[in-house]
């Protein structure tokens, strides 16, 4: 099961702050990271997907296999 969660910019601001990417970023330039953010949480064996140009996937707790088709389907 997939679970969009809403949360407001404050909590997606704190929650940006844990990951080590975003240490030297000022509070500013992470709040607009932070409101292109939708937050997802999925439950063991279910599948995040999106499409390579436009989607980043952060993983906040837990781990995530990682699959890329190449373009002949393998």
């Amino acid at each position: 099961m997939r679970k969009i969660l809403d949360l407001p910019s404050e909590a997606s601001i704190r929650r940006l702050r844990t990951c080590r990417l975003f240490d030297e970023m000022d509070d500013s330039r992470l709040a607009g990271v932070a409101s292109r953010c939708s937050w997802q949480s999925l439950q063991p064996g279910h599948i995040a997907a999106g499409t390579s140009h436009d989607t980043f996937f952060m993983v906040c707790d837990g781990k995530m296999r990682v699959s890329a088709l190449s373009p002949n389907g393998r």
